[in-house]
């Protein structure tokens, strides 16, 4: 096998082979940031426009999703500023806070549909330090160069989204053998700082080409539930909700170094479903549990339907469990778990029905309508 390194300079001539653009299939309004057509790198809508979007498929947290959105336009605006104007202005990476379930990772791919840039989600716990068995942080913008289509400039642009960064946190390890506390976080902030990375192409013929990758536009969103931690400074007894102010000590003694916590410059905290939300999604919005249903049971033709009652019940119990949305789909599967086995040669079945005589003991478990 023959290998090639290229820097982004010589890269120029095979951008015609591979380079891809990604196209925004949700909304067809775009905002074109770039003077010269020929010029251009990305479109991007407005910040509103991404906030009404979200609020389609992300119950509640208004706030976030103003935050979010706003940012993300401002980033993109960055970017453009710095090229035409030959300025210098730093990023703004995000580091989100909330309990499991409350919509931080579907905030982030639900984003990722409708932004005409390219979006990589990230499992921190994957992550180890270079030589050990696992991922390496440069693995996180191999992924992102893919997800651009080996593009550079695209991938020079992109977005990376940690999830469960507060996994790595250095007291959750051993402090003779730290292989995915303190030494990732080290790692993460060479690269969300500003620094360069490799890439690699295979061509159709098995030949390697390798790209140098700048990381300083990247913008970086960290996620993680941070248990039992309140980050809120309340100055005053009568503290509005719109100037709330975040305290990151909090922070630094749950684990995370500080040079980490001080280039998450924003941070947005996300608060528990209540029962309200829990119901929108379960039944009420465009992403919610029986549209997944009733769309993963078109093969077999069949519709889920759940009755009044059992909403009540099942809100109820997924609440208890404190877990958010996740809740609901637990408790969904483990009422379904009977039919969806024998769902497939159940010949006629026409309806499921959830009622709200199936959670006592003596229940057969759902209604069954069959088609005659």
């Amino acid at each position: 096998m023959d290998f090639f390194f290229l820097n982004s300079d010589l890269c120029a001539c095979f951008e015609d082979l591979i380079y891809y653009k990604i196209k925004n299939k949700e909304i067809s309004t775009y905002y074109d940031f770039y003077i010269k057509e020929e010029e251009d790198l990305f479109e991007i809508i407005s910040p509103e426009e991404i906030y009404l979007f979200l609020n389609k498929f992300v119950i509640g947290q208004e706030k976030a999703k103003k935050l979010i959105s706003v940012s993300i336009y401002n980033h993109y605006k960055k970017i453009k500023l710095n090229l035409d104007l030959n300025l210098d202005l730093s990023k703004s990476n995000i580091l989100m806070i909330g309990p499991s379930g409350c919509g931080k990772t579907f905030l982030m791919k639900t984003i990722s549909r409708i932004i005409d840039i390219p979006v990589v989600l990230i499992d921190a716990t994957t992550l180890t330090e270079a030589g050990y068995v696992g991922e390496d942080v440069d693995s996180m913008v191999q992924k992102l160069y893919n997800e651009s289509f080996y593009n550079i400039n695209m991938t020079e642009i992109g977005i990376i989204f940690i999830d469960e960064i507060d996994k790595i946190s250095s007291k959750s390890f051993n402090l003779n053998k730290d292989i995915s506390g303190e030494g990732v976080q080290q790692a993460l902030l060479k690269i969300i700082e500003g620094s360069y990375c490799t890439v690699a192409y295979e061509n159709e013929y098995g030949d390697q080409f390798f790209f140098t990758i700048v990381t300083d536009n990247i913008l970086f969103i960290c996620g993680g539930a941070f248990p039992n931690m309140n980050i809120e400074e309340d100055y005053n007894e009568k503290k509005s909700e719109k100037f709330v102010i975040f305290n990151t000590e909090p922070l630094i003694n749950f684990g995370l170094i500080p040079e980490l916590v001080g280039r998450l410059s924003l941070i947005i905290k996300f608060s528990n479903l209540d029962i309200f939300f829990l119901k929108e999604a379960l039944i009420g919005s465009e992403s919610s549990l029986i549209k997944y249903y009733n769309n993963l049971f078109i093969p077999e033709n069949v519709k889920l339907k759940i009755l009044d009652g059992s909403v009540k019940t099942i809100i109820n119990i997924s609440f208890k469990k404190g877990v958010g949305a996740r809740g609901l789909r637990s408790v969904i599967d483990n009422i379904l778990l009977d039919v969806m086995y024998k769902m497939p040669v159940m010949d006629n079945l026409n309806e499921v029905i959830i009622h709200n005589y199936i959670f006592y003991k003596d229940s057969n478990g759902p209604l069954l309508k069959y088609e005659l």
